[in-house]
C-alpha cells in the first residue's frame, strides 16, 4: 500500500513539471487558435479603423509581454534552446495538411531578433522585444510610455498591435495592411511561466490568396523542449 502512495505521488510530481512547459496543456491538434480567433476585429482584405490609443489594461499586458520576450533573448543568447516543431497549414482550397514534426533550435545574438535554425520550418525568425514589428511599441511600453495601436513600416506599410489574454493564455496579434488593406494577421502565443517565458509556443499567419475571398495559414507550433 505504501509503495503505491509513493508511486501515485510521484506521477503527480512528473505531471505538475510536464504541465509547467505551457501554459494550458496543448492536445494533439490544439494551437489555441480558435480562442484568439475568436476576437480577431478584422478580416482578410478589410481597411483598418482608425489609430486609438492602447488602454491601461493592454499597456500592462504588453509590458509583460515585451518583458518576457527579452527573458527569452537573454536566455538563447547564452545557450542556446532545443525544440520540438508541430507544422500544420491550409491551402488556398480549404485543404488542411496533416502535421509534419520538426526539429529547431533557437539562439540569439546581441540586439538581433533569435533565429530558429531547422529543415522545413516556416518561420525562421522568433517574435521578440527587438522583432520589427514590435520593437517601436516594446520600447515605448517598457519605458513606461502611452502608445498608439498603429505603426508605420513603410510608406504603404502599417500594422495595428494587439495584446491579449484568452483561455489563459498570452498573445501578440499583429494585423498588417498594405495599401490600407489587411494582407496578413500574425498570430503569437507567449510563454509566461519560468519555463517557457517568452518563447513562441505557437505562431500562425493567414494571409490573402490570389483567388478573391480565398485565405491560407500557416502554424508552427512548440510541442516540446529537448
Amino acid at each position: 500500500m505504501q509503495k503505491n502512495i509513493w508511486l501515485i505521488t510521484l506521477i503527480l510530481i512528473f505531471s505538475s513539471s510536464c504541465s509547467e512547459l505551457f501554459d494550458v496543456e496543448q492536445e494533439e491538434g490544439d494551437d489555441g487558435l480558435t480562442n484568439i480567433n475568436n476576437l480577431n476585429e478584422y478580416i482578410i482584405g478589410s481597411p483598418p479603423n482608425a489609430e486609438r490609443q492602447l488602454s491601461n489594461e493592454e499597456r500592462d499586458r504588453g509590458q509583460d509581454i515585451c518583458n518576457a520576450f527579452r527573458e527569452m533573448r537573454n536566455l538563447t543568447r547564452s545557450v542556446g534552446k532545443n525544440v520540438t516543431f508541430r507544422m500544420t497549414s491550409k491551402d488556398c482550397n480549404d485543404r488542411t495538411s496533416p502535421p509534419v514534426t520538426v526539429a529547431g533550435n533557437i539562439r540569439s545574438t546581441p540586439n538581433q531578433t533569435p533565429r530558429i535554425d531547422g529543415n522545413g520550418l516556416y518561420f525562421k525568425e522568433a517574435y521578440s522585444d527587438i522583432y520589427y514589428h514590435l520593437q517601436e511599441v516594446c520600447n515605448r511600453l517598457m519605458r513606461g510610455d502611452e502608445s498608439g495601436d498603429t505603426f508605420s513600416l513603410d510608406n504603404i506599410t502599417s500594422i495595428k498591435v494587439r495584446f491579449r489574454e484568452t483561455g489563459g493564455r498570452s498573445y501578440v496579434q499583429v494585423y498588417e495592411f498594405i495599401r490600407s488593406r489587411l494582407d496578413f494577421i500574425h498570430t503569437i502565443e507567449v510563454g509566461m511561466n519560468s519555463a517557457n517565458e517568452g518563447f513562441n509556443m505557437m505562431r500562425s499567419e493567414s494571409a490573402m490568396c490570389n483567388t478573391p475571398g480565398k485565405v491560407y495559414s500557416r502554424t508552427q507550433t512548440i510541442t516540446s523542449f529537448d
